[in-house]
């Protein structure tokens, strides 16, 4: 989990990750997640395939349409991030994106803002408040505290 999070500067180690994902998951729809010899988290499995789909150029041309994931991901590594506020803002009525991948992506804009970029910061505010709603909207405790987006670092 952590690789991915870190990120290779080597493409074709995402290329031979997927590769393996995709085809553990092959094998594990011919035989199941639960076997004598192993047992899959077929969740965990999907989310690795899914992480790599967003990273990894794919052949395949119903992918031609980049996903939510890989807009969010080259928004974050180019620092253009108003197109992540539009997504969540969809998102909110479509609950697609995970509850922890909508936080993670909060952190990472929350990292940056810090570190001094406006840019960043006012988008970071509309991420929380789109988490936000989406947290009330699902009965949720809210779990950011806006007041925590103004806390300059010590």
């Amino acid at each position: 989990t952590m690789y991915f999070q870190q990120g290779s500067t080597d493409p074709s180690a995402y290329e031979k990750a997927r590769e393996k994902f995709f085809r553990t998951k092959d094998l594990v729809s011919k035989i199941g997640s639960v076997s004598v010899h192993c047992t899959i988290d077929e969740r965990r499995l999907a989310g690795y395939c899914q992480a790599c789909g967003v990273l990894t150029f794919s052949s395949d041309t119903s992918s031609l349409q980049p996903s939510p994931y890989s807009i969010i991901h080259n928004c974050l590594k180019s620092a253009h991030c108003q197109a992540i506020v539009k997504i969540f803002l969809e998102d909110n009525q479509s609950n697609n994106l995970p509850d922890q991948f909508r936080q993670s992506v909060l952190r990472e804009l929350f990292q940056k803002a810090q570190q001094g970029n406006d840019a960043v910061a006012e988008v970071c505010f509309k991420v929380c408040a789109c988490n936000t709603v989406r947290e009330i909207r699902q009965g949720q405790p809210i779990s950011v505290q806006f007041n925590q987006l103004f806390l300059k670092p010590t």
